[in-house]
């Protein structure tokens, strides 16, 4: 039977395998688009349920506590300024009872690496100072202007003095970052 309808020419032949392979073209359309559909319901929900988060959060945002925050961010000083911001850094260590030996200033980078996308200006200072006039002038470093430390090492100062005068040797590597 089955071979008779292979060897059959007739045009209801032709016909009926065009109608099958319209069927099964369309049952595989409509299974694709019908996956298709799902995934966009499913992607919607989901940008529905973000949007609506983010609107929740929108609406108890609260600008003045934001703008406060703003304010308390160290930002970069100028270039011109950068200068004034070193010596009051060195006139913090000098309150704390820290001798400066002394200071050393890179030239300003002219652009910024990958890693440190701001432009700074190292600087080096060696001085010294009992161990907790050190990390007192330590906790302030870094709280008034955009400098940060990238480096410090800490020795005795004389190995025959420090065990009676209690002085350190500290040389700080900082940043001052500018714009």
């Amino acid at each position: 039977m089955f071979n008779a309808f292979m060897q059959d020419q007739s045009p209801f032949k032709k016909k009926l395998m065009m109608m099958v392979l319209l069927s099964v073209v369309s049952v595989g359309s409509s299974v694709f688009l019908s996956q298709i559909y799902s995934t966009k319901i499913a992607e919607n929900e989901h940008q529905k349920a973000e949007y609506t988060a983010q609107s929740n959060w929108f609406q108890k945002f609260d600008y003045k506590d934001a703008t406060k925050l703003y304010n308390m961010v160290l930002k970069p000083c100028k270039l011109s300024d950068i200068d004034s911001v070193q010596s009051e850094q060195l006139s913090l260590l000098k309150t704390h009872n820290l001798t400066i030996l002394s200071v050393k200033n890179d030239a300003p980078t002219d652009k910024p690496d990958k890693k440190i996308p701001v432009k700074y200006r190292k600087s080096t200072v060696v001085l010294t100072g009992t161990w907790n006039d050190l990390m007192s002038a330590l906790n302030e470093f870094e709280k008034n202007h955009l400098v940060v430390i990238t480096n410090s090492s800490f020795s005795l100062n004389d190995e025959k003095s420090s065990s009676a005068s209690g002085l350190m040797k500290a040389t700080l590597e900082y940043n001052i970052y500018f714009q």
